[in-house]
């Protein structure tokens, strides 16, 4: 990841919130007036999974955010902008394939925009589509198992995190049921690129707060060796069930 003094862009009415909270030594709050100036695109990336014949399931998704770098500024990139971004992603996708299921295929980017003026998100502004399975073999772990990789950033009450979905069971080490370092290795490592990708064609991937108006750099990259659990990826249906009594 490069290294820089990391930068938190924010609304000028929320001046006091930013100067209240802790941040790393060396960052920059950049306050801006005018609220249009201050915000992100989000990518959102889904995934399709295979299920017993009949049954279906929601796409699962994760998210990152992303700013257009203006001096200090962090804003809105041009839909222009997301053909850039999307090789990196593409990336990103195919060096985390390696850990994930066969039974997973990468469906799309869609891509909204946020911004420190607006209440809600508009609607979406590009959608992409992908086609990208898994390449790891064998079981899967329960759908609801996510990896997860932390975005540190600048203010430790606001990193972020992406549940990515879809690791093997190839990865979860059977003796004290964590993931395997080497699995972790490997997506701290995507992630690293990804944002020195985007840094590098003055784009910053990062973490958008709606309740600070603020896009926050990525200071730092961490994946654990711990499963989490993202309850909206449980299996909807079930296709067998064995019962007692009533």
């Amino acid at each position: 990841m490069a290294l820089y003094d990391p930068k938190i862009a924010h609304a000028g009415s929320t001046d006091g919130y930013w100067l209240a909270q802790g941040t790393v030594a060396g960052t920059v709050l950049q306050s801006q007036a005018d609220p249009t100036q201050v915000g992100c695109a989000i990518a959102t990336l889904h995934w399709s999974r295979v299920v017993p014949t009949g049954l279906r399931e929601d796409l699962c998704a994760c998210s990152f955010a992303i700013a257009k770098q203006s001096s200090s500024d962090r804003h809105v990139p041009a839909i222009t902008d997301l053909a850039t971004l999307e090789p990196f992603l593409v990336t990103f996708v195919g060096a985390m394939a390696p850990l994930q299921s066969s039974q997973y295929t990468w469906q799309d980017i869609t891509w909204h925009f946020r911004v420190a003026s607006a209440l809600r998100d508009g609607p979406a502004v590009r959608r992409t589509a992908e086609t990208t399975p898994g390449a790891a073999s064998g079981a899967r772990m329960p759908d609801q198992d996510s990896m997860t990789i932390t975005l540190a950033t600048p203010s430790r009450k606001h990193w972020g995190r992406v549940y990515y979905p879809g690791i093997a069971a190839t990865y979860n080490d059977t003796t004290y049921g964590r993931i395997t370092n080497a699995a972790c290795a490997t997506a701290a490592n995507a992630a690293d690129a990804l944002a020195s990708s985007c840094q590098t064609a003055g784009f910053s991937l990062g973490v958008w707060s709606k309740i600070g108006l603020a896009f926050l750099d990525v200071y730092g990259v961490h994946v654990d060796n711990v499963w989490d659990i993202q309850r909206r990826r449980r299996a909807k249906q079930r296709s067998f069930i064995s019962t007692h009594g009533n």
